[in-house]
C-alpha cells in the first residue's frame, strides 16, 4: 500500500519486491550542496521508514542537480545517509531546476532480502557508487558515463561496451535489458545512442528513457540501465511499448508535442497513460510510479502534478517523479504485475 502523502499521490509505492519513491526536493540551504542534498535523502529514508526498512534497503537513486559542480558535498551526504562503500548504484545528471532547488532524487529500495554488490564503482571510474548491484530478479546499472574521446557514436559505443561487461559479470546479454535511460547533450544525441542501441543489440527488446542534460564533464553522454537476471521470463508489449518482468511492467517514454499550456499537458499525459494502460489490459490501482518530464517553460512543476493528479483514475495512487529537461513533455509508468498462478 502507499505510504505518505504528497499532494494526493503517495511518496512512496510498492511494486513487486521494490519499494518506488517519488521525487524528493533539496532546497537552496546557504547555498551548500551538502546540505540540500541530506535534506532530500532525509525524505527518502523517511518513506522507508515508513515500510519498516533503513538506509540499507535502498538499491537504487536517481538524482537530477543545479549542477555537478558540487558533486564531492553530495557525494559526502550520502555516504552519511546511506553509508559507502555500498550495495548503491546511482545516477546524477545536471538538469535545469525550479527557484531555489539545488536538486532532485528520487530512490528503489527493496522491500525484502539484501541487494548484492556485482562490481565496485572503483573499477568503472566511480569510486563513490556501485556500478552495478543484484537485487531480486533485477540487475541495477548505474550511469555510465562516456570516456569523453572521439566522435559522438565513439562514445556512445564506449558506454555500450561497459554495459556489455557488466551484464556479462551476472552472465546476461543485453537481450535481458528492461530499460536504459538516456542523457546526452540534446535530444537528437539522445535519439541517436537509441539509434546505436538498436543496431548493436538487434535481438534485444527494451524501453528507454531519458533527454538532455547540462554536461560539465568531458563526457557527452550517460546511460543506466535495470536488466532481468536469472532465468525470470521476460515479456514484450506491442510494438515494444512495454515491457515487463520480475513483477513489473515497465513503459516506453512517451512523448507530447511541445508549447501546450498546463492544464492541456495535464490532460494529454494522463489520456495517453489510460489510453496505453488499457491497451495493455492494465488496471489503475496497479500504477506504482509515474514519471514526468516537463520542459523548463513548464515552471511551476508542482502545480502540473497536481493538475494531472485531479485528471488521474482515483484509483491511481502512483509515486510521482518529476525533472526538467530541454524537450518535448514526456511520460512513463511502472506497473505492479499480479503474482502469476
Amino acid at each position: 500500500m502507499p505510504v505518505g502523502q504528497i499532494n494526493r499521490f503517495p511518496a512512496s509505492a510498492r511494486a513487486a519486491n521494490l519499494i518506488l519513491t517519488a521525487t524528493s526536493v533539496g532546497r537552496l540551504a546557504g547555498g551548500d550542496g551538502g546540505q540540500a542534498s541530506t535534506q532530500a535523502y532525509l525524505r527518502l529514508l523517511t518513506s522507508l521508514a515508513n515500510h519498516g526498512l533503513t538506509a540499507s534497503s535502498m538499491i537504487r537513486l536517481d538524482h537530477f542537480t543545479q549542477s555537478q559542480g558540487w558533486l564531492a558535498a553530495r557525494q559526502k551526504a550520502r555516504a552519511a545517509c546511506f553509508g559507502m562503500p555500498a550495495p548503491l548504484a546511482s545516477t546524477g545528471i545536471a538538469t535545469p531546476q525550479e527557484r531555489d532547488c539545488l536538486l532532485t532524487v528520487s530512490g528503489i529500495a527493496l522491500a525484502e532480502g539484501e541487494a548484492r554488490l556485482v562490481a565496485a564503482g572503483a573499477e568503472h571510474n566511480m569510486p563513490a557508487i556501485a556500478a552495478a548491484v543484484r537485487g531480486g530478479p533485477f540487475l541495477f546499472i548505474s550511469g555510465i558515463l562516456s570516456d569523453g574521446k572521439g566522435s559522438a557514436q565513439s562514445q556512445i559505443e564506449y558506454c555500450l561496451r561497459k554495459i556489455e561487461d557488466l551484464l556479462a559479470m551476472e552472465n546476461l546479454t543485453p537481450e535481458s535489458l528492461l530499460r536504459l535511460d538516456i542523457f546526452a547533450e540534446s535530444q537528437e544525441a539522445v535519439s541517436r545512442a537509441v539509434d546505436v542501441m538498436r543496431t548493436r543489440w538487434p535481438a534485444a527488446s527494451f524501453v528507454t528513457g531519458g533527454g538532455p542534460g547540462l554536461f560539465e564533464q568531458e563526457g557527452q553522454i550517460e546511460i543506466n540501465a535495470l536488466a532481468l537476471a536469472g532465468d525470470t521470463p521476460k515479456r514484450i508489449g506491442a510494438n515494444e511499448r512495454w515491457v515487463a518482468g520480475g513483477g513489473l511492467a515497465l513503459s516506453q517514454s512517451w512523448e507530447l508535442a511541445r508549447g501546450m499550456p498546463a492544464p492541456a499537458m495535464a490532460e494529454a499525459f494522463v489520456e495517453l497513460l489510460q489510453e496505453e494502460m488499457k491497451g495493455m489490459d492494465l488496471h489503475p490501482e496497479s500504477l506504482a510510479r509515474l514519471e514526468l518530464r516537463v520542459p523548463p517553460e513548464q515552471v511551476r512543476v508542482a502545480r502540473t502534478v497536481q493538475m494531472v493528479g485531479a485528471r488521474l483514475d482515483p484509483q491511481s495512487r502512483p509515486a510521482v517523479v518529476t525533472w526538467i529537461a530541454d524537450a518535448p513533455p514526456a511520460v512513463r509508468a511502472i506497473v505492479d504485475l499480479p503474482a502469476q498462478p
